[in-house]
C-alpha cells in the first residue's frame, strides 16, 4: 500500500457485505478517509467491524483522545503518513503497566514508559527526513469519544455510517 484510496488499490467499490478491521483504524493516516474509503468498498447494506483499543487499558494511557478537530485537520492535510510530531507523541508516551502494554479495566499496577526519550527524538527526526512511513497511534479512543467523532462525522456529512452495536471494553 503506498498511500493510494483503498477502492483504487483493490480495484472494486460498493462490493463487499462486511469489512472486518481489528486494530487497524488507530493506526490510518486520516480517520475520515479511511471510514468513506470503507463505506465505498461496501455495499448498501454492509457492515464495517471495528476493534479499537480502548486507550484506558493500553500504552496509549497517557495520551490524550483524539478530537473531531484532529480528524478534520489529517482530512484537510490528504495525510497518507503520520506527522512527525504523532509519531514523536507516539514514543514519548507509550506506557506498560508492569510489564504489560495492555490490561483489563480491574487491573492495577505500576506504569512505566515504554521508550527513551531518545528514542522519541529519533522517531521524530527520522519522520523529518522523508516520507518513509513510521508506524504509530495516530488515533486514540474511549468507547464514547469514538461515538463523538463518528456523530460529528456524520453531522458534517463526511460519512454516512452509524453505530448499529458495540461492546464494553474488557481488556
Amino acid at each position: 500500500w503506498r498511500g493510494e484510496p483503498l477502492d483504487q488499490l483493490i480495484g472494486k467499490s460498493a462490493a463487499y457485505d462486511y469489512i472486518i478491521a481489528s486494530h487497524v483504524i488507530e493506526h490510518v493516516t486520516d480517520l475520515v478517509a479511511f471510514l468513506q474509503q470503507c463505506e465505498n468498498l461496501l455495499n448498501t447494506t454492509g457492515v464495517l467491524s471495528l476493534v479499537i483499543p480502548d486507550k484506558r487499558y493500553c500504552f496509549d494511557y497517557f495520551r490524550w483522545p483524539s478530537s473531531t478537530g484532529d480528524a478534520l485537520q489529517a482530512y484537510t492535510e490528504h495525510r497518507t503518513r503520520h506527522a512527525p510530531g504523532t509519531v514523536f507523541d507516539h514514543f514519548s508516551n507509550a506506557a506498560k503497566m508492569g510489564d504489560m502494554p495492555a490490561w483489563a479495566p480491574q487491573m492495577r499496577g505500576e506504569m512505566s514508559f515504554i521508550h527513551s526519550v531518545e528514542e522519541a527524538r529519533s522517531a521524530w527526526m527520522q519522520a523529518q527526513k522523508n516520507d518513509e512511513y513510521i508506524d504509530a497511534h495516530s488515533w486514540r479512543f474511549t468507547p464514547s469519544s469514538f461515538r463523538l467523532i463518528l456523530h460529528d462525522l456524520q453531522e458534517l456529512q463526511l460519512t454516512n455510517l452509524v453505530e448499529i452495536g458495540g461492546f464494553d471494553t474488557e481488556g
